[in-house]
C-alpha cells in the first residue's frame, strides 16, 4: 500500500496513470521520463511513486484463462481486483485523459495535478515541476498536522480549514477526514457538523452511482432525512436529492418520489429553493399522469383479428 510506505518513509506520492500502448502520449512519458535512471535518481528517490495503466494491456491480465494453471489464475484474479480498486480510487479524480499526473501528501490528500504537456521530454522537466509544488506541499503539510493536536473542537476546527483550503475537486479523497468531524464533536459545539454530514452524504452517492446502485445512493440521503444538526434548508436538499436520485434511476416508485419532493416543500415553505422544488414536484406529477393516460389508452385500443 502506496500510503504506508509514504508514511513510514515521510514521503509524498506521486501517482502516475498512463495507457501504455494505447495513447501516444503515454508511450512518450514513459519512455521519456518514467523508464529512464534519471526518474529513478531524482523523482522516485524523493517520492513514493504510484503507476496506475489502464491500458487495453493490463485489463488482458485480468481474463482468466480456463487454461492456466491454479497459480496464474489465482494472479489473474488478483490482478483483476487491484485494478478494481485502481479505477475506483482512480474516478474519484474525474480523469479525462492520460497520462495524467497527481501529487499526494503521504496521506493521499492532492497537493496538486501536475499537468503533462509535449515539452515534458524528460525527468528533470517533471522533477522542476514537483519543486515548484514545493511551498505548497509544505503549507498543506503544516494545517494536516494542525488537525492531529489540541481539543477535539480544536482538531475539528483544523479539518474545515484544511477541507476549505484544498481544492474543492479533490476533497473527495478526503472523506476519512470528513468523518471525523461528527465523531469528534458529538454535541455540534462547531456548528459544522450538519455541513459535513450531508457533504458526507454527497461524496458517498458518487461512489454508489459508478457502481449502478440506485438503492444505495438514495438511501445516503433517507438515512439523514431527521438528524437532528439538519436546518430546514438542509433537511430540504436531502429530500429533493433523494427525489432526484431515485427518478433518475429509472425507478417507478413515482408515488415515492412524489411525498419526497412534497416534503420538502413542507418542510422549509419559505426557502430560495422551494419555488424551484414546487415546480419540479408539479412537472413530476404531470409527466407520471400523461404516461399512465398514455398506456391506459394502449391498453383500450382495439386488435385486428
Amino acid at each position: 500500500d502506496a500510503k504506508k510506505v509514504a508514511e513510514k518513509n515521510d514521503k509524498n506520492i506521486l501517482l502516475l496513470l498512463t495507457s501504455e500502448g494505447d495513447d501516444f502520449a503515454s508511450e512518450d512519458f514513459l519512455n521519456n521520463v518514467v523508464k529512464t535512471q534519471e526518474f529513478t535518481d531524482t523523482v522516485a528517490k524523493d517520492n513514493v511513486v504510484v503507476l496506475f495503466d489502464f491500458s487495453q494491456k493490463s485489463f488482458e491480465k485480468t481474463v482468466v484463462n480456463p487454461e492456466a494453471t491454479k497459480k496464474e489464475q489465482k494472479a489473474a484474479e488478483e490482478y483483476g481486483v487491484q485494478m478494481q480498486k485502481n479505477f475506483a480510487f482512480v474516478n474519484k479524480l474525474n480523469i479525462q485523459v492520460t497520462p495524467s499526473i497527481f501529487y499526494l501528501t503521504k496521506e493521499g490528500y492532492c497537493i496538486d495535478q501536475i499537468r503533462y504537456y509535449d515539452g515534458m521530454t524528460d525527468a528533470s522537466v517533471l522533477q522542476s515541476m514537483i519543486e515548484t509544488l514545493g511551498q505548497d506541499a509544505l503549507e498543506l503539510r503544516t494545517m494536516i498536522d494542525a488537525t492531529k493536536t489540541g481539543s477535539n473542537l480544536e482538531k475539528v476546527t483544523a479539518i474545515d480549514n484544511l477541507l476549505k483550503t484544498v481544492n474543492p475537486e479533490y476533497t473527495i479523497l478526503m472523506q476519512e477526514l470528513m468523518e471525523k468531524i461528527p465523531e469528534l464533536d458529538k454535541s455540534n459545539e462547531s456548528g459544522l457538523v450538519a455541513e459535513y454530514i450531508v457533504a458526507l452524504a454527497d461524496l458517498k452517492v458518487m461512489d454508489f452511482y459508478v457502481n449502478n446502485d440506485a438503492f444505495g445512493a438514495v438511501q445516503c440521503y433517507t438515512s439523514i432525512f431527521d438528524n437532528e444538526y439538519l436546518d430546514a434548508e438542509q433537511k430540504q436538499y436531502v429530500r429533493y436529492m433523494a427525489a432526484y436520485m431515485l427518478l433518475t434511476s429509472g425507478s417507478t416508485e413515482y408515488g415515492v418520489v412524489i411525498k419526497y419532493l412534497q416534503d420538502a416543500v413542507k418542510i422549509n415553505p419559505d426557502g430560495e429553493y422551494t419555488p424551484m422544488i414546487q415546480e419540479f414536484l408539479n412537472y413530476v406529477i404531470q409527466t407520471i399522469e400523461s404516461v399512465e393516460a398514455t398506456q391506459q389508452n394502449s391498453n383500450e385500443m382495439p386488435t385486428l383479428r
